[in-house]
């Protein structure tokens, strides 16, 4: 049987042209760690390239001086397609409270309807889809209380889960839904709360080693039944492999030391 790899996705990204590190605001974070600026851009462009080989349409945010993260698409906001609606990301750290502005300006370029939250709220990066329920994630960037704020945009009650542990901040560190209900899931980020929340919608639960887990093998891309990955991440290769995916492995090292891989260099729009 041959498994058609082409999935359509408007995906959008910004070029890492002033991607450093510039600042402290995760456990990865260090300001003694060195950027490959040139390795950075081979790499971001490699995954460009891997998004477009499986059919996305990747449209692109103009890097701006001074905000180095905003390569970091992900956390821009959450874009709600069948309403052209984004809620737009207000940044719990002021270093990258700036980004907001431009995504905001980008989104009314394309006379979408922005919405914007009282609460702090760092987009894609804390809230995903699993099929039709949205997973917001909490904790660390954005607040509890913001999903209040969003609930009216959802056709369902959203799984509102908190992240207990530092190193992975955001949701989409440390969880990727993919096809139907299933998903990546490193159990160990989640009170056991958060995790009934998700597992009661009775997805095919794909767990992922702790080593893995700190290559952000969660922070990964699903393109139908292609996943980009980080490489070296085996044992989670092997598992999607045999749960039906077709696993693509991505180099994003420069970008790990951001705390940041494949999902967090995307927006689906």
């Amino acid at each position: 049987m041959t498994i058609n790899t082409k999935f359509e996705k408007d995906i959008l990204v910004c070029r890492p042209s002033f991607y450093d590190m510039e600042y402290e605001i995760n456990p990865l974070m260090q300001l003694r760690t060195n950027v490959n600026k040139n390795k950075s851009i081979e790499q971001w462009n490699n995954l460009c390239d891997r998004l477009k080989e499986h059919g996305s349409k990747v449209k692109n945010l103009k890097p701006r001086k001074g905000l180095p993260d905003m390569v970091f698409t992900s956390n821009g906001g959450l874009y709600l397609k069948d309403q052209d609606i984004l809620i737009l990301s207000k940044f719990r750290h002021e270093e990258r409270a700036k980004e907001s502005w431009w995504f905001h300006e980008f989104f009314l370029n394309r006379k979408t309807k922005v919405f914007i939250t009282e609460n702090y709220f760092e987009g894609s990066g804390d809230a995903l889809f699993l099929g039709d329920t949205l997973i917001g994630g909490y904790g660390f960037r954005s607040d509890k209380q913001v999903y209040n704020e969003i609930r009216s945009f959802l056709i369902k009650d959203p799984k509102i889960v908190q992240l207990v542990n530092p190193y992975f901040y955001h949701l989409d560190t440390c969880f990727c839904p993919l096809e139907g209900s299933d998903y990546l899931i490193f159990p160990q980020a989640f009170t056991e709360d958060g995790l009934s929340e998700i597992r009661s919608l009775g997805g095919n639960e794909i767990s992922v080693p702790e080593s893995e887990a700190n290559r952000f093998v969660c922070n990964s891309v699903q393109l139908g039944k292609v996943v980009l990955i980080p490489i070296g991440c085996p044992e989670t290769r092997e598992k999607l492999k045999n749960t039906g995916y077709i696993p693509i492995g991505i180099d994003v090292s420069e970008f790990i030391k951001s705390g940041g891989a494949c999902k967090c260099l995307t927006l689906t729009i």
